[in-house]
């Protein structure tokens, strides 16, 4: 890939990895919540979505504090090289499942090839696609990833002037969409700037800081872990607070965004609460840290395809889904979605290397030389 990492030791399954998988799941989480949330009309019932969906609200910026991560151990990244295997790893599948979206779960629904076109460009085909166009971003925008990387590393007293900048700019972006978005309707257009990467440039900083400084965060999180529990209690029940302030009879779940202060806060709590956690999981050295990072190695590729595995599992329940008792639904559609996707992506996988090895082979076939017979006499 033309790139070199820092330290390229890890053990079996790694905090980024470890964080991933549990991303993937709270995704899976959220997409449920918003279709039991039409099968469950009670106050009661919304208020127990509401407050699952508000827990599961972290996806997207662990995903971002996952990679950001990683990136940040890169070294001597030849762009060409890296944005190309990005393209395949990224691009392919994300064009691969819009288009399946597209043809099932939206058929028939596009009047004109502009609302395709959009589709594709921000990700509307499916609710959780959006994700895909800003995340690529950061990988198109490598150069800058790495060179405030070496900043932070070389120059501690300009990364910090660095970092506080770009906070301040932060705080101003996402008061404005809270204000200018989530609050006013007349300004509908503008939620397209939730794909934007600087709206989860926060996320980005924090796991480059967290990765570049991990000894002294380690230290830092062992010494306030037990702080940020509490801290992020209040953080919940404030988003939560916000949320059901819009009443509980149309309830409409998009009003929990990521892009508002007390999320933004409740998720930065919640993802170093995260990432202590999976440390902890590191030095006990659990038996099932493989599986962490075999769930991590397809979990973007299953983000992808969990709507599409969720909406096949509702449709073979039919009418037991809100037949079921709440929690009941939410447990068998978590673990039935999960186990869908990922074996989907698993054998997508595969069958892709067997085509490719097929194609491999007859293309060196017809590039082997004729045989010849020398100059044999009759």
């Amino acid at each position: 890939m033309g790139v070199k990492r820092m330290d390229d030791t890890s053990p079996a399954a790694t905090q980024p990895e470890i964080i991933k998988a549990v991303a993937v799941t709270a995704v899976m989480m959220q997409l449920i919540l918003s279709v039991l949330l039409k099968q469950f009309p009670d106050v009661s019932h919304r208020i127990e979505i509401g407050m699952l969906y508000n827990l599961a609200k972290f996806s997207a910026p662990a995903f971002i504090f996952a990679i950001l991560y990683d990136v940040a151990q890169l070294r001597d990244v030849k762009y060409g090289h890296y944005v190309w295997h990005k393209a395949k790893e990224i691009i392919g599948p994300y064009l691969f499942w819009t288009t399946v979206y597209i043809l099932t779960v939206n058929a028939g629904g596009y009047k004109q090839a502009g609302d395709v076109v959009q589709a594709f460009l921000l990700g509307t085909a499916a609710p959780h696609l959006w994700y895909t166009v800003m995340m690529f971003q950061y990988h198109l925008l490598i150069p800058l990833v790495t060179a405030l990387a070496l900043l932070m590393i070389r120059n501690r007293k300009k990364a910090a002037v660095a970092w506080v900048v770009s906070i301040i700019v932060y705080a101003i972006l996402i008061l404005l969409y809270d204000r200018y978005v989530l609050l006013d309707l007349l300004h509908p257009d503008l939620v397209y700037t939730d794909r934007i990467f600087a709206m989860y440039g926060l996320f980005a900083l924090l796991g480059m800081g967290t990765s570049i400084y991990k000894e002294a965060c380690l230290v830092w999180l062992d010494k306030m872990k037990w702080a940020l529990l509490p801290i992020g209690v209040l953080l919940f029940i404030w988003v939560n607070r916000e949320l059901f302030a819009y009443g509980f009879e149309d309830m409409n779940l998009l009003k929990s965004s990521y892009l508002k202060p007390s999320m933004a806060l409740f998720n930065m709590a919640l993802i170093l609460l995260l990432y202590a956690g999976a440390t902890g999981l590191i030095r006990m050295n659990v038996r099932f840290l493989l599986a962490f990072r075999w769930i991590a190695k397809y979990a973007f590729r299953a983000y992808l395809a969990s709507y599409f595995a969720l909406n096949l599992t509702v449709w073979m329940m039919g009418s037991y889904v809100k037949e079921m008792p709440l929690g009941i639904s939410i447990v068998f559609l978590l673990i039935c979605t999960a186990i869908l996707a990922f074996t989907m992506v698993y054998y997508i996988e595969k069958l892709c290397k067997a085509v490719m090895r097929l194609l491999r082979a007859r293309n060196h076939q017809g590039h082997q030389p004729a045989p010849t017979h020398g100059n044999r006499r009759p």
